[in-house]
């Protein structure tokens, strides 16, 4: 996988899902919720990792439901870039020169992702 296969899928799936939305504002409201909603089930399935919550919750937990519930975020998250017209190997490129600049990487030339 690579990030044309996503870009590919993506564009394919918001041509499904967002059929009823007329305009960007909306497109990208819709995307904001989804996004919301999936990082609250992903901390919901953390929680249950770490113990904290209600019994039946932790109980049920498992390490299968907690990757779903990533991959959820990241669907989305992709989905909402796609939306504000964001490129995601570009956006992490920027925050990882970011972040390596912070702590003192210098081994930066390996940012380019796969297209």
């Amino acid at each position: 996988m690579n990030i044309n296969d996503l870009d590919e899928f993506f564009t394919f799936m918001m041509s499904k899902y967002d059929q009823a939305l007329e305009t960007d504002r909306e497109r990208a409201l819709s995307r904001i919720v989804r996004l919301q909603e999936e990082l609250g089930e992903l901390a919901e399935q953390t929680f249950c990792k770490i113990g904290v919550g209600r019994k039946e919750k932790i109980d049920s937990y498992t390490q299968d439901a907690l990757e779903k519930e990533f991959g959820d975020v990241f669907i989305s998250l992709m989905a909402f870039a796609k939306v504000l017209k964001i490129k995601p190997d570009e956006a992490i490129a920027k925050t990882l020169d970011k972040v390596a600049d912070r702590c003192g990487y210098e081994n930066k030339h390996h940012w380019k992702l796969e297209k």
